[in-house]
Parts: C-alpha cells; sequence; structure tokens
C-alpha cells in the first residue's frame, strides 16, 4: 500500500546493502569506488610463480627505430645493452633476458644476477624513465624473484621491493598490473616472517605495505596481501607514529575490497587495538585509524558488531568534538555506517546519547560534516523501530531535517523526504504532533514546491506527503 511503500523502500536499502553492496552514496557507504578491472584468470586462480613465455609471448609496449635481435648473443654482451644510453636497444636487450628466465626448465636466473643487470634493473623502475622500460625491468625482477631462495634474498638486499611498489601510483595500468601480481612483493614478506623485526625494519614494512595495499586499478592481488595479514598485530603495537600511521593506512586500505577481506582483518585481532589508537594524540595516526573502522562498519551486521562490541561508539563519540574537521566528518560517517546496521546496533548508538550532538551538527556545522550526520539520523529513520523513530522525533529531529529540504543534493532530498515521510507514519498513531512540528518549521510550504521538482522520485513523495498529511481535501487522510 501507499501508507508503507516507502518505509519498505528504505528497509529494502538496506538489506541490498548488507547483501549486495550498493554506491558509495547510499546507506552503507563505501569510502570510494573501486573501478576494478579483471586480471587475467589464470594469475587469479593459481597466483603462478613467473610470468610464463608462453602466457604473453611479446610485451604490449611497441618498440620504435632499428630492431636489433640478441639470438646466440653471450649475455655479457646483451649487458651492455641493457646499460645502454640507447633506450630501444635497452628495452629490446631488457626484453630478451625476460624471455630467456621465462622459460619453464632451467632458467638461467643466476647468469642474469652474475652478469650485474639487477642494478640497473632495478634503477630502471624509477618513475621518469618510458613505461615500456619500468615494465620490462619489472617483469624480469618478477621473474628473478620467483626463482631460488638465495635469488630472492639477493633482490631484496638490493632494495627492489621499495622500487617495484612505489610503482603500484603509475599512470600506466600495464605498469601497475604488472607489479600488482609481483611475487617478489610476497616472498618479502615472506622472508620477514623469519626475522625478528627490528624498529628499522619494521618501518620499511608498513611503508611497502601501505603503499602496495593503496593499489586500486588494478587491486593487489589477494594472495600477496592476505600474506601480509600476519604482520599487523605486532606492527599495530608499536610506539612510532609514523609505523602506526602507515599500518592502519594499510589495513583501511585492505578493508576497501570486500567482506571477506574485512574478516581476516577481524580475524588478525587489530580491530580492539584500532579502536584505542581513535584516542591517540597525532591526527596523523587517528585520521587512517578513524578510516579503518569506518571501513570496517561497512560490512556485514556481524562485522559492524564486532566494532562496536570493542567499545568503538564512546571513542566516536568523543571524536564529535575533535578540533579537525575532517575527523568530524569521519567520525559521523562511521556512526552512520552503525545506523545502516539492524535495529540492535541503532539502539546501540541511541544508548550512547550520540543523537543529541547529531543534531547539533546538523545544525551549526559546515555542510559537509552536517551531510554526514544527517545520514546516520536518517538511516535510523528508514531501518529503525516506531520507538527509536519517535525518540528521533522527540529529541528535536524533525527541524533539521526540514532545513535540509532547502539543499540541492538529489539523493539527500529524497532520503529527507521518506525520512520525513516515516516520521509522520508514526506520528499517525497519536494525533500527529509530528506534522505540526513540520508545519512549525515552514517545510510544508518546501514540500509544496517540490511537487514539481524534476526527478520523478522526489515529485512523487513530496506530493504523497503533502495530499496525506497537509492538503485539507476530503481525502487527505486515506491510507
Amino acid at each position: 500500500m501507499a501508507s508503507t511503500s516507502s518505509s519498505d523502500g528504505s528497509m529494502g536499502r538496506i538489506k541490498s546493502y548488507k547483501n549486495k553492496g550498493l554506491d558509495a552514496e547510499e546507506l552503507r557507504r563505501r569510502r570510494e569506488t573501486e573501478e576494478i578491472q579483471l586480471r587475467k584468470s589464470k594469475r587469479d586462480e593459481e597466483f603462478s610463480k613467473r610470468r610464463n613465455i608462453s602466457t604473453m609471448s611479446e610485451s604490449p609496449f611497441g618498440v620504435s627505430g632499428e630492431q636489433r635481435f640478441f639470438e646466440d648473443t653471450p649475455l655479457e654482451i646483451i649487458a651492455r645493452s641493457v646499460y645502454s644510453d640507447n633506450i630501444d636497444e635497452q628495452y629490446q636487450a631488457i626484453s630478451h633476458i625476460r624471455k630467456l628466465i621465462s622459460v619453464e626448465e632451467d632458467p638461467p636466473i643466476s647468469d642474469v644476477i652474475r652478469i650485474g643487470v639487477v642494478p640497473k634493473l632495478i634503477q630502471n623502475l624509477d618513475h621518469s624513465l618510458p613505461p615500456a622500460i619500468q615494465f620490462e625491468s619489472a617483469w624480469v625482477l618478477t621473474n628473478i624473484g620467483s626463482g631460488s631462495h638465495y635469488q630472492t634474498v639477493t633482490l631484496i638486499d638490493m632494495g627492489a621491493v621499495p622500487k617495484l611498489v612505489s610503482l603500484i601510483t603509475s599512470p600506466n595500468y600495464l605498469v601497475r598490473e604488472q607489479v600488482s601480481t609481483c611475487t617478489l612483493i610476497f616472498s618479502y614478506f615472506s622472508a620477514l616472517q623469519d626475522k625478528e623485526l627490528t624498529l628499522a625494519l619494521k618501518a620499511q614494512c608498513c611503508w611497502t605495505l601501505s603503499n602496495f595495499c593503496r593499489g586500486k586499478t588494478p587491486p593487489p592481488n589477494d594472495a600477496i596481501v592476505f600474506k601480509c595479514l600476519p604482520f599487523l598485530p605486532q606492527l599495530i603495537y608499536c610506539e612510532e607514529a609514523e609505523i602506526l600511521s602507515d599500518v592502519c593506512w594499510s589495513i583501511s586500505f585492505l578493508c576497501e575490497g570486500n567482506n571477506e577481506r574485512i574478516q581476516r582483518i577481524i580475524n588478525c585481532g587489530v580491530v580492539k587495538r584500532l579502536v584505542e589508537l581513535l584516542m591517540h594524540p597525532t591526527v596523523g595516526v587517528i585520521t587512517p585509524s578513524l578510516r579503518a573502522i569506518g571501513n570496517i562498519l561497512t560490512g556485514d551486521d556481524v562485522q559492524t558488531q564486532f566494532v562496536i562490541n570493542c567499545s568503538a561508539l564512546p571513542a566516536l563519540q568523543l571524536l564529535l568534538d575533535h578540533p579537525v574537521s575532517s575527523i568530524r566528518k569521519e567520525a559521523c560517517w562511521a556512526i552512520s555506517n552503525m545506523t545502516a546496521g539492524n535495529k540492535v546496533q541503532i539502539q546501540a548508538v541511541i544508548d550512547c546519547n550520540i543523537f543529541p550532538k547529531l543534531l547539533q551538527i546538523m545544525e551549526f556545522s559546515e555542510y559537509k560534516i552536517r551531510k554526514e550526520a544527517a545520514w546516520a539520523v536518517l538511516n535510523t529513520t528508514a531501518g529503525g523501530t516506531p520507538y527509536q523513530i519517535r525518540y528521533l522525533a522527540n529529541i528535536g529531529t524533525i527541524p533539521k531535517l526540514c532545513d535540509l529540504l532547502s539543499i540541492q543534493d538529489p539523493k539527500i532530498l529524497l532520503v529527507t523526504l521518506e525520512g520525513l515521510d516515516n516520521i509522520l507514519k508514526i506520528g499517525q498513531e497519536t494525533g500527529n504532533q509530528f506534522a505540526t512540528q513540520m508545519e512549525e518549521s515552514n517545510a510544508v510550504e518546501r514540500i509544496e514546491i517540490l511537487q514539481n521538482h524534476p526527478q520523478p522520485k522526489i515529485s512523487h513523495i513530496s506530493s504523497k506527503i503533502y495530499d496525506r498529511y497537509f492538503s485539507m481535501s476530503p481525502d487527505s487522510t486515506c491510507p
């Protein structure tokens, strides 16, 4: 029936978001929309140790200039071409080496290390060089790193990993893809498991982890990501603010993928520490820990409840008064993810007495913070019980929502109208004093105007609210 369609639609959005994952503007909004492109299925299924020549026999980069062929050329001669100032010659030499060590049986990796080209290949990862050179050099290093333990450690000791990880931010997709599946990074974290992490090694590990997890197009390979996770519990208890910042950013990036990643983070046992870090004196630590908590809260109801059980609400409540506006905004966003949960989670927010502060923010803060606070309230009007919705109305929510009817954001406008509609439905049970509050807030005139809004959904619900609760026509009280 018309009297329940808005409520049912709002609840449907919540359930759909929980189960299927909607876009960043819906009730449970992800921090960023990931432009994920599919990687080759063989790499996804097997995470093969070496990018074999049979998988991609030729580089996707074209070569200009005179072709030079190295068939039957001694490696020592090829090494000279690797160090050549001629980019085309250098490219062809590196490409030939890549093909040599991509064979299935007995690849001459040791010989390639012996001729001394590895330092040059690492140097070639510099961002100022052509993507074709970066791509081929990274590919060769990947194949060297997939060799014996000694060969892998040799590359790590030469500093190849930080250079490779830095290419996660390359503007060239093919370069980013090559790095995102690099087994050398996997081996790097494997090697660290056997070491006692000194402060310097922790710093390097956190920097590497943070930058590697930052990649989105393509996303980092899950096999490498999951290899990183055992380091999180020991790194997150470090006292160095810079290390804490890097590890918290790593966790926040890892939680942007899907609920499986979120669950793996929870299983690592770091959530309680993340909540503690919300009270850290350094903004550079608070910001990523808050982002990580907010991203975990985008998970399912069980994952959301886990964060609540770690006493996140009192910490978030304190952050609503933080002097840094971006932290106040993120705290509102995290709370809005809780109120997009189930009724028990909404009640937890009520019991913590957070809504009065959110209403204060909606009245006095800058728009970007007001909007996040509004989402926390609007989610409750969509998914709360009649008691919870009545609670909101009784603490002064209606005038704050009516103020939102003047903004230009169609999505906020639509959900605000749905929220007011839900409140008015509850008010019908007791003579609808809530409709009177809306009249006193000058909302009726705005709703009347919104009946002519260009977006059909907004005009439809505006007309429905106006006709049902504020029209003087004889059938205005019909269900």
